[in-house]
């Protein structure tokens, strides 16, 4: 009535707290838009990102070592990411001076386990208290009234299922 239609004529959005669960229901609810007569360009939203390293820690060495699964993330992203020692102007702009690990240590998935991170009882490195995997995270993650969301969304053929039948189902 105000214009032309916006987005796709199907749109089904799933939230919720758990993963799993949401990713499970997104494939099944794909699955079933794939067989709606002239559905077409059925996809969700999310992708894949980029390679990522996972460190899962191991809770026995991690309480040897004094300290906790929380404390060893914030060191591995201070390892990783850096942190901000300083930050200086620069004409009419801040640059922030941040302090890392040198890129050999950073570069691969298995060297990672080489950076040696303090803990109450000394310095540790990370492979002697957590398992590091490659992996994969997210190129996204959309949320809807505070909830993980994950839509699924197809275009329709003029010989099909039309938009306000597809999305009553």
């Amino acid at each position: 009535q105000g214009g032309p239609p916006v987005g796709h004529p199907v749109s089904v959005r799933i939230s919720g707290d758990d993963w799993g669960e949401i990713r499970s229901f997104a494939g099944e609810i794909k699955a079933y838009v794939a067989t709606l007569s002239g559905a077409t360009d059925v996809e969700e939203d999310l992708k894949e990102g980029k390679g990522e390293a996972v460190v899962h820690p191991i809770p026995d060495a991690v309480a040897m070592a004094g300290g906790s699964p929380l404390r060893l993330a914030m060191e591995v992203r201070a390892a990783v990411d850096g942190v901000e020692a300083a930050s200086v102007r620069v004409g009419d702009e801040d640059v922030e001076i941040r302090v890392r690990y040198p890129e050999e240590l950073r570069r691969r998935t298995s060297d990672l386990g080489r950076i040696a991170i303090p803990t109450p009882a000394g310095m540790a490195p990370i492979a002697n208290i957590a398992e590091i995997r490659p992996g994969r995270g997210w190129a996204a993650v959309r949320h809807y009234d505070g909830r993980r969301t994950v839509t699924v969304s197809a275009n329709l053929s003029r010989e099909g299922i039309e938009s306000r039948e597809a999305n009553r189902l």
